[in-house]
């Protein structure tokens, strides 16, 4: 569940968008992102990357879209 707008519970997972020029293919940057991955850190913590220009370009992608409706931004 998202925390923003449904209740959390011990299953909740937290996304963790990032964006980058060097990510060309989503799928390749999860692949990338989870091999980096400390384990010893909250496993709850699930990344997602995206190209800046994919992630403008959210038609086709409900995760996006959500992300952009209910997510907090961090710029750091």
């Amino acid at each position: 569940m998202n925390s923003l707008h449904e209740t959390v519970d011990f299953w909740s997972d937290i996304d963790l968008c990032i964006l980058s020029r060097k990510f060309k293919e989503p799928m390749r940057a999860m692949q990338y992102l989870w091999s980096k991955r400390n384990s010893t850190h909250d496993i709850r913590i699930e990344p997602v990357g995206f190209h800046p220009k994919d992630f403008n370009d959210d038609m086709y992608d409900s995760l996006i879209q959500q992300i952009k409706k209910t997510g907090i931004e961090y710029l750091g």
